[in-house]
């Protein structure tokens, strides 16, 4: 009889491990497809404005300086015309690219960029329209004005000096705290045996 229960006790608790594993697995598929989700982030476009990336197959040299900021005039892959805003002390890390965009080498990689679509204000505009057809080849030239710059270029730049904000996830946050129960509660089961109570005797 004794044996028997034993034996009921032990199919119990493998069947019980066997639960608590395929919850940790669900809960774990389900915390990385969030976190991953909330961590997405999308190329930039006129219509971005949230943290955003290009990748730039084209670079011009700088139109503009505000503050410690470099303006430049670049082509993504897709030969959409942008403006991004860099750091002046981080211009060596993209000169490659501007050299290969003026001809001055005969190849290099692309480079991806990360940053936050900034407003453009008037001023920003003005440079815009002033500079923007020096950077544009011949046949790409645009007749860009105040009052149709909407229809050319995105209202805004993309800013790479701004890193990116990371809004803390709750829902992260309690599902690995019950990913973290649960595993406790395993490694309980798999290593901590419960110790018998020894029948005490009358002497």
């Amino acid at each position: 009889m004794k044996k028997r229960l034993k034996l009921k006790k032990k199919v119990l608790k493998k069947f019980i491990i066997l639960i608590i594993l395929l919850i940790l697995g669900i809960l774990f598929y389900i915390t990385y497809y969030i976190y991953n989700d909330s961590r997405k982030i999308e190329e930039y476009n006129k219509n971005t404005n949230t943290y955003s990336y290009l990748i730039i197959k084209e670079m011009s040299e700088a139109f503009a300086t505000i503050d410690s900021k470099e303006l430049h005039f670049i082509k993504d892959k897709k030969n959409n015309t942008y403006i991004i805003a860099i750091l002046k002390k981080d211009k060596n890390k993209y000169q490659k690219i501007i050299d290969y965009t003026y001809d001055k080498i005969d190849k290099t990689k692309l480079v991806k960029v990360y940053g936050l679509p900034i407003k453009s204000n008037d001023e920003i505009k003005r440079l815009v329209i002033k500079y923007i057809n020096k950077f544009l080849p011949l046949q790409e030239k645009i007749p860009i004005n105040e009052e149709n710059y909407n229809k050319y270029l995105p209202n805004t730049i993309l800013d790479t000096t701004i890193k990116e904000n990371y809004n803390f996830n709750y829902i992260v946050f309690i599902l690995f705290l019950i990913f973290g129960i649960f595993f406790l509660l395993l490694i309980k089961l798999i290593f901590f045996k419960k110790i018998p109570e020894k029948s005490s005797s009358l002497t």
